[in-house]
């Protein structure tokens, strides 16, 4: 499994957060990482959210991640107005806590990540 992970030709975790759940959320990605993601670029708390965490993952990959990750279950949005994630800096996007949660564990971090070094890993 973590070896689909290093098919990411780009990545970035970000998170929007109620107030309510930061200490918990906290809590979980300190234990996971050991940092904490307070000040973290993608870490945003927003007291206008309706859900309590909103996580997202912003990549460019092949045709066979976005085959596998669709496989797997999750799915894979790309803009339907060809522009792209965060400026055009992104072909495709997943919201998705367990997805979130299992690129953390394998390494990837909040903000973007420097895909050569964990694809090296």
């Amino acid at each position: 499994m973590i070896s689909m992970y290093s098919q990411f030709d780009a990545l970035r975790l970000e998170v929007c957060i109620h107030p309510r759940d930061v200490l918990a959320f906290q809590r979980r990605y300190m234990a996971a990482t050991g940092e904490s993601p307070q000040g973290l670029d993608g870490f945003n708390v927003r007291s206008t959210l309706q859900f309590g965490v909103n996580p997202r993952v912003y990549f460019n990959g092949g045709d066979t991640l976005i085959h596998n990750l669709r496989v797997m279950g999750y799915r894979v949005e790309d803009d339907p107005k060809k522009r792209g994630y965060r400026g055009g800096e992104y072909e495709y996007r997943i919201t998705d806590t367990r997805l979130f949660w299992k690129l953390v564990a394998a390494g990837w971090r909040i903000g973007t990540n420097h895909v050569a070094k964990k694809a090296a890993a």
